[in-house]
């Protein structure tokens, strides 16, 4: 999609994505400098009014930081949020959701 912006709109795929913590003595901050050549593309390609679908599905949430707490999962792209409700279910350090927004 990168690569093929103007193909991009016609991509219908999934994105699976794992999140995970470690425990370190001095977290790294990642943070990469933007060219000014990069800031000028990313303006011409947004500049351009479009129309996105975005579907979205919370399946389970596994290794939470507190056993039995019930955790909301938040989704923002492009500035709007997507918020799950309440856990169908909450034991030791897994949520489960099942939630699809449309």
């Amino acid at each position: 999609m990168n690569e093929h912006p103007d193909n991009a709109s016609n991509w219908k795929g999934r994105v699976l994505m794992q999140v995970t913590c470690e425990k370190t003595e001095e977290p790294l901050d990642k943070v990469v400098p933007v060219t000014d050549d990069e800031s000028l593309m990313q303006a011409r390609i947004m500049a351009r009014d479009k129309m996105y679908d975005v579907i979205a599905e919370v399946g389970q949430a596994i290794a939470l930081p507190k056993a039995g707490k019930k955790y909301k999962v938040k989704i923002i792209v492009g500035g709007k949020e997507l918020i799950t409700d309440e856990p169908k279910f909450a034991k030791k350090n897994y949520n489960r959701f099942n939630q699809r927004f449309d």
